[in-house]
C-alpha cells in the first residue's frame, strides 16, 4: 500500500475490501484507506489482478456503518460537490457507501447541503449523522432537522417527527414555518386532528405566521374527510394571514375532493376560480378529466381537453395518460388512437405507461401486427419495456392461442434482464390452461417453483380447475387445502369457483354444500359465474326448488345474469312439472329490461 502519510501529517487508516462482482463477490484483495488532508481526502491502495480492476467494489467502513462504491479509478474520496452529482445519478446504497467515506472530510455547511440526499438515501444513516449534529454542541442548523422531518413524514413515522421537534425545541433550536408545516402535514395525513391543532397552535405561539403551504395541508386534510364546513372555514381564515387563495390552493381542494368521491364539491371549486378570476393550469384540467372519467361523462371529459387547449395550457403527459387510458378502458379504439396522435404531434416523449395502456387495447383487439407496430415504435424510441409490457404481451398471446409466441416473449423477457413476477407465471399458466394443457401449467408452475416466487389463489386457482377438468379430485382438494392452510394468501371466489364447478361436475353435493359454507364462512362474496355454477348444480342435483330459490336469490342481488344463465334457466324451465311460473316471469322482465337498457 503507498503510505500518503509522509511530509509529517500522520496517516489515518480505515479498513477497506475489494470484491469482483461478475465472481460472485469473491475477495480478491484487501487494502486500506488513509486519510491526508494536505492531499485532497482518503486514499486507498491494493493489490489485485488488473482484470478484476473494472469490475472491483469498494466496500468502507466508518464509525460501524458500511457500503459500496463502483469506481474503477481507485483515486481520492469525491467532495461536496462530486458527492452531490453521486447521489443524483446512483443507487442510494452506492451513495451513501461514498458519503461514508468522504463524511470525516466534509466541512459543516458542505455537510448541510448534502443532508437533504443522504436523507432521501438512507433515513437510519442520515439520523446517525444527524445524532452527532445534535450532540456535537455547535450550532444546529434548523435546514438539517426540516430534512430530518420530512423523511420521517414521507415514510409515515409521525412519532419520530414529534421525538425530534421535541428534542430540538429542548436544545434551543428556532424553528421555521416549513418545520411546522410538516409536522402538521404528517399529523394530517395520519388523521390526528388534535395534533393537527397542537403544532398549529404551536406556529402561532412562536410568533410564526402560517403560510400558503400551511393553509392548502388544512384544506387537504379537510377536503379528504368531506368535512365543507371546515373547508370554508380554513378558506376564511387565510384573509387573517394575509395569506389569499391561489391556483394551487383550489388545485388541492378540487383533487382531494375528487379523489374521496365528492364530484359535485370538486366542480364547484372550478366554477369558484372562474368566478374568481383565478387562472387553470395543467393540474387543473388534469383533475378535471379524472373526475369526469370517473363519473363516465365523456363528453365533458373530451370538452375540458378542448377548453384545456384553447385557454393555451399545455398538455402534460398525465394529461395525454389520463384520455388514452379512459378511451382505452371503454374499448373506444378510436378516441384512443386520436388522443395518441395528439400526443405525437407536440414535443412530448410517450412514456412506458402510455405504451402500455395502447398495447393491452390492442391486445384486446387481438391484433398481433398492431402489437408488432407497438413494440417496434418503443424500442424506436428508446422506451424501455418493464414487466407490465412483456404481461401484457404474455396475456395476448395466451388469449389468442399462440404459445410458441407467448414463449419467445418470456425468453426476450429474461433476456431484457426485466424480472419476471408471479403475475407474469400466472399469465402463462392460463395460457395452457385455455387449451387443457394441464402439462404445460405443471411445466411453468415448475419454472416459478424454481424461481422462487411465491405462488397467489390465482396461481393455484388455475392449478385446481386444470386438475377438476380433468377429473383428478384427490389433487384439486390437495392443492384448494394447502392455499386454506396458507396464512398469507386468501382464498377468493375464482378459487372457490372452480372447486364448486368441479364438484357439480362429479355429483358431489356434500363437498359443494361444504364450498358454500366457507365462501360465506370467509365472507367471500359471488359473481355471475358462482351464481351460474350454484343453479346449474341444483338443476343436475334434480333438487329444482333450490335451483329455483338460486334464480330468485341472484334476481334479488345487483349482479346481472348473463347468456350462460339464460340457458341454464331455459333447460330448468323444461321441466314443466317442476317449472315455477312466477320466478320464469321475473327472470323474463329482468332480461326485458337488461335489453332496454
Amino acid at each position: 500500500m503507498q503510505d500518503y502519510s509522509a511530509g509529517g501529517s500522520p496517516g489515518r487508516k480505515f479498513s477497506a475490501w475489494v470484491t469482483c462482482s461478475p465472481c460472485f463477490g469473491g475477495v480478491k484483495a484487501r487494502g486500506g484507506l488513509i486519510y491526508h488532508p494536505r492531499r485532497g481526502g482518503l486514499y486507498f491502495g491494493f493489490s489485485a489482478n488488473t482484470q478484476h480492476r473494472r469490475h472491483a467494489r469498494i466496500v468502507a467502513r466508518w464509525d460501524g456503518c458500511e457500503g459500496f462504491v463502483k469506481d474503477e479509478n481507485f483515486g481520492c474520496a469525491p467532495g461536496a460537490n462530486e458527492l452531490l452529482k453521486v447521489f443524483h445519478e446512483r443507487p442510494s446504497a452506492e451513495a451513501v457507501a461514498l458519503f461514508n467515506v468522504s463524511y470525516p472530510t466534509l466541512t459543516r455547511e458542505e455537510l448541510d447541503g448534502l443532508f437533504s440526499c443522504l436523507c432521501r438515501a438512507s433515513v437510519p444513516r442520515a439520523r446517525q449523522v444527524l445524532e452527532d449534529v445534535l450532540g456535537g454542541g455547535g450550532e444546529i442548523p434548523v435546514a438539517m432537522v426540516n430534512s430530518m422531518l420530512k423523511s420521517y413524514s414521507v415514510n409515515h413515522q409521525c412519532d419520530e417527527v414529534d421525538r425530534l421537534l421535541n428534542r430540538v425545541c429542548i436544545l434551543g433550536v428556532q424553528l421555521d414555518v416549513r418545520s411546522y408545516n410538516i409536522a402538521i402535514d404528517a399529523f394530517g395525513e395520519a388523521g390526528d386532528l388534535g395534533k393537527v391543532g397542537e403544532y398549529m397552535d404551536r406556529l402561532l405561539r412562536e410568533g410564526l405566521k402560517p403560510d400558503h403551504y400551511t393553509m392548502n395541508t388544512l384544506l387537504k386534510m379537510h377536503a379528504k374527510r368531506k368535512e365543507m364546513e371546515q373547508v370554508d372555514k380554513v378558506i376564511s381564515d387565510m384573509q387573517k394571514f394575509d395569506v389569499y387563495p391561489d391556483t394551487v390552493t383550489y388545485n388541492t381542494l378540487m383533487y382531494h375532493l375528487a379523489r374521496s368521491g365528492a364530484y359535485e364539491a370538486a366542480e364547484k371549486v372550478r366554477e369558484d376560480m372562474r368566478s374568481g378570476g383565478i387562472p387553470a393550469d395543467a393540474f387543473t384540467y388534469n383533475t378535471l378529466i379524472k373526475i369526469f372519467d370517473r363519473k363516465n361523462d365523456l363528453t365533458r371529459l373530451i370538452s375540458t381537453f378542448t377548453e384545456m387547449k384553447e385557454a393555451k395550457v399545455s398538455p402534460n403527459l398525465i394529461t395525454y395518460n389520463s384520455l388514452i387510458d379512459a378511451f382505452a378502458r371503454r374499448r373506444n379504439v378510436g378516441a384512443a388512437e386520436l388522443a395518441y396522435k395528439s400526443l405525437r404531434s407536440t414535443d412530448l416523449e410517450p412514456t412506458v405507461v402510455i405504451f402500455n395502456t395502447l398495447l393491452k387495447l390492442r391486445a384486446h383487439q387481438g391484433d398481433l401486427k398492431a402489437i408488432d407496430s407497438t413494440v417496434k415504435e418503443m424500442e424506436d424510441l428508446g422506451v424501455r419495456a418493464n414487466e407490465t409490457t412483456f404481461n401484457t404481451r404474455l396475456d395476448a398471446f395466451g388469449r389468442l392461442g399462440k404459445l410458441g409466441l407467448a414463449k419467445k416473449t418470456y425468453d426476450e423477457m429474461i433476456e431484457c434482464g426485466c424480472q419476471p413476477t408471479t403475475i407474469t407465471f400466472n399469465t402463462l399458466m392460463k395460457a395452457h390452461a385455455r387449451r387443457s394443457d394441464i402439462d404445460g401449467v405443471r411445466s411453468w408452475y415448475e419454472v416459478m417453483y424454481g424461481l422462487d416466487l411465491r405462488p397467489d389463489a390465482f396461481t393455484l386457482g388455475i392449478l385446481i380447475d386444470c386438475y377438476g377438468k380433468e377429473g383428478n379430485v384427490e389433487e384439486a382438494e390437495r392443492v384448494f387445502f394447502l392455499l386454506k392452510d396458507e396464512e398469507k394468501v386468501r382464498i377468493d371466489r375464482v378459487v372457490f369457483n372452480s372447486m364448486l364447478s368441479m364438484y357439480a361436475a362429479n355429483g358431489s353435493m356434500d363437498k359443494l354444500l361444504f364450498c358454500l359454507e366457507e365462501m360465506k364462512r370467509m365472507n367471500v362474496s359471488w359473481d355471475i359465474y358462482t351464481h351460474n355454477i350454484v343453479i346449474d348444480a341444483w338443476r343436475r342435483f334434480a333438487e329444482y326448488e333450490l335451483a329455483w330459490n338460486a334464480v330468485s336469490d341472484l334476481l334479488d342481488s345487483p349482479i346481472r345474469p348473463d347468456a350462460t344463465t339464460t340457458r341454464i334457466v331455459e333447460k330448468l324451465s323444461s321441466t314443466a312439472e317442476h317449472r315455477q311460473e312466477n320466478v320464469v316471469e321475473r327472470f323474463g322482465k329482468q332480461k326485458l329490461k337488461q335489453s332496454a337498457g
